[in-house]
């Protein structure tokens, strides 16, 4: 079955190998990229994808790890906020500062 694949500035390519093996289609669909994009792309195209290294369950654990490590910090910065808001007078300056630090932490690693 043909497939059809539309682009963004209106063209359209037919894969004919629609109802094929994977391995079928994946071969149509580099020539449609080497077309279409160039063949330095596909060169730094299966660069990328060949060198794909198999992630294991210590590679999991490493960035739950990492992960535990972050939210262990944020959460010491919201006890650092707490504490702030508990004094009788409030230092806004200091307040923002940790607002802001919470803010980084969790924006880099999103």
């Amino acid at each position: 079955m043909a497939r059809v694949i539309c682009y963004p500035d209106g063209s359209t390519d037919v894969l004919l190998s629609g109802g094929l093996p994977e391995e079928y289609r994946l071969i149509e669909l580099e020539s449609i990229m080497r077309e279409r994009l160039g063949d330095d792309f596909m060169q730094e195209y299966r660069e990328c994808t060949s060198n794909k290294p198999e992630i294991t369950g210590d590679d999991y654990e490493r960035i739950c790890d990492g992960y535990r490590a972050r939210l262990h910090d944020t959460l010491d910065e919201l006890r650092h906020v707490l504490n702030l808001l508990e004094e009788p007078r409030i230092n806004r300056r200091k307040l923002v500062s940790a607002i802001e630090q919470m803010a980084k932490s969790i924006n880099n690693e999103l």
